[in-house]
């Protein structure tokens, strides 16, 4: 398990990645390649159970607080 502030994710090369949320709640999520999505906070774990690599980039959104 690991966290993000709020993030947003493009996918380089896609795969099938199983997701593991904080509550145990699994998911498969099928990541395109040129695909982009914004999500909120989370704590996660995630794992590829694809056929091929998957390549990624996270941008996290760190907002000064104060």
């Amino acid at each position: 398990m690991h966290g993000h502030p709020d993030f947003a994710l493009y996918m380089l090369e896609g795969s099938t990645v199983k997701g593991t949320a904080e509550d145990g709640s699994k998911q498969n999520i099928e990541f395109k390649k040129d695909m982009a999505v914004i999500l909120p906070a989370a704590t996660h774990s995630a794992k590829n159970i694809g056929q091929s690599t998957l390549r990624l980039i996270v941008m996290e959104v760190n907002r000064p607080r104060g």
